[in-house]
C-alpha cells in the first residue's frame, strides 16, 4: 500500500529563488550590555553556549544565563570547548581560562605564562591531557593542572595559532600564517608542515573542520575552503572566494555529508552531490556574520552583531509561483496544491507544474481541503483524492 502523507498550511508564496532559509530572531533579553556574539557552541546536554564581547552566556531555549569569572571582568570570549566529562570550557582574549557547567560550578585558571595573550582553541585528548592554542604564545599542553610549552623543533617558532583540530589518527593540525603543521605525539614526537607545496592555495589558514568522513576541512582566510582528503591523501579545491565573498569565519556539519560555509558576508551550502551556492535570508542581516551552529535537531544557527538568527533546515522551499495556497497534500512522488485558482501538482521539486483539469473551468474556485483516501485488498491498491472548495456565488 502506498504511503501517504497530508496536511494543512495557510500560506502565500511569494516565488523565492535559491536556497533559501526562513530566519527567525531569538528574543535579545540577556540583561547585559552585549555588543557581540563571536561564538556559537552546544553542548551534550543540547544546551547553546554563547561567546560574547563581555563574557560568557548560555541559552536553554527560554532564557539566558550569564558566568562571571572570579574577577568580575567582562572580556570577549575566544573558544568554546566541552570536556569528556562534560564540563565548559571558556578560553578569553587575556589568556584566562574558566571551567564551569549549567548547574553553575565554577572554577577558574589564570595561567602567568599565557596570561595577556588569546586563546584560540582548547583540545581534548583525554581527562587529562587538554591542549590550548594560542595567538602569541603557541601551543600549551595542560595534564594535571600542569601547564608545559609544547617547543618540538619548528613548532618553538609557531606563535600565532588561528585553530587547532584533532584528526581521527589523534594528529593535531593547527591553522597558522604559515601553513598547516601537524604534530603527533606518539609512538615519537613528529612535526610535518602542509603548505603550497602540498596543494594549498594559500598559507593563511584560519578555520579547520574535520568532516563525519574524517577529512579536514582547511578554511584559507580570504581565498576560500579545501579538503584533505585522507583517503586519497590529496588536497582538494571546495569553494573558491571572491574579493565580494569576505573572509571565512566558520564550517559545520550538516545532515551526512552536507556542509555549510560562513563568510563575514555570507553562507554556502554544499555536499558531494551540490555545487556549493550561497544561501539566502528571509529577512537581511545588518552586521557581519560572526559565527555558526548546526545543533543536533538540525537547526541552523547564526550570530550577526548581538543578535542571534534560527533557521530550520529540515524545510525545503521550492518556488511555486502560485499565490494564496490554502492547502497542501504529499504523495510518494507528487505535491497536491489547492489554491485561488484550483488544483496543481507538482514533483517534489517543484520543476514540473500541472493544473489539473485545465479545461474544466469549475476546478478554477478555490480549495480548502485536500484529503487523499486510499485502501488496498491483496494486490489492489485504490486511492482517491476528496476536495472540499467553496464557490462565490
Amino acid at each position: 500500500m502506498r504511503r501517504l502523507y497530508w496536511f494543512f498550511l495557510l500560506l502565500f508564496f511569494s516565488p523565492l529563488y535559491g536556497h533559501e532559509y526562513h530566519l527567525s530572531v531569538l528574543p535579545a533579553d540577556y540583561n547585559a550590555d552585549i555588543q557581540q556574539i563571536n561564538l556559537l557552541f552546544q553542548s551534550s546536554d543540547k544546551l547553546i553556549w554563547l561567546g560574547t564581547d563581555i563574557g560568557l552566556f548560555s541559552f536553554d531555549g527560554r532564557k539566558y544565563k550569564k558566568y562571571s569569572r572570579e574577577d568580575q571582568a567582562e572580556v570577549k570570549v575566544t573558544a568554546i570547548s566541552e570536556s569528556p566529562n562534560g564540563e565548559i570550557w571558556a578560553g578569553y582574549e587575556d589568556g584566562h581560562i574558566m571551567i564551569t557547567s549549567f548547574q553553575g560550578n565554577i572554577k577558574n585558571l589564570v595561567p602567568d605564562s599565557i596570561k595577556g595573550f588569546s586563546i584560540t582553541k582548547i583540545v581534548f585528548k583525554s581527562n587529562r591531557e587538554v591542549i590550548i592554542a594560542t595567538y602569541g604564545m603557541g601551543l600549551w599542553l595542560m595534564e594535571d593542572a600542569k601547564f608545559e610549552h609544547l617547543l618540538h623543533s619548528s613548532l618553538a617558532q609557531i606563535t600565532d595559532i588561528y585553530d587547532a583540530i584533532l584528526d581521527n589518527k589523534g594528529q593535531l593540525w593547527l591553522g597558522t600564517d604559515d601553513g598547516i603543521w601537524i604534530y603527533a605525539a606518539k609512538p615519537f614526537p613528529t612535526l610535518e608542515r602542509m603548505g603550497r607545496e602540498q596543494g594549498l592555495q594559500d598559507d593563511i589558514i584560519t578555520v579547520l573542520s574535520l568532516t563525519r568522513q574524517g577529512n579536514v576541512l582547511i578554511g584559507m582566510y580570504d581565498f576560500g575552503v579545501e579538503q584533505f582528503n585522507k583517503t586519497r591523501n590529496e588536497v582538494q579545491m571546495i569553494k573558491k572566494f571572491s574579493e565580494d565573498d569576505g573572509s571565512i569565519v566558520s564550517m559545520v556539519n550538516g545532515f551526512g555529508s552536507d556542509l555549510f560555509i560562513a563568510t563575514d558576508r555570507a553562507l554556502w551550502f554544499t555536499s558531494p552531490t551540490v555545487e556549493p551556492h550561497k544561501i539566502t535570508f528571509s529577512i537581511p542581516l545588518k552586521n557581519r556574520i560572526e559565527s555558526i551552529l548546526f545543533d543536533m535537531n538540525g537547526n541552523l544557527w547564526l550570530s550577526s552583531g548581538n543578535r542571534i538568527f534560527f533557521a530550520n533546515t529540515q524545510l525545503e522551499y521550492i518556488r511555486p509561483a502560485l499565490s494564496g495556497i490554502q492547502a497542501i497534500l504529499s504523495t510518494d512522488d507528487l505535491l497536491w496544491y489547492g489554491c485561488q485558482h484550483g488544483l496543481f501538482s507538482t514533483d517534489k521539486e517543484g520543476e514540473h507544474w500541472l493544473p489539473i483539469s485545465a479545461n474544466n473551468p469549475s476546478m478554477y474556485y478555490p480549495f480548502t481541503k485536500i484529503l487523499m483516501v486510499s485502501y488496498g485488498l491483496g494486490p489492489l491498491d485504490r486511492a482517491f483524492i476528496f476536495l472540499i472548495r467553496f464557490r462565490n456565488e
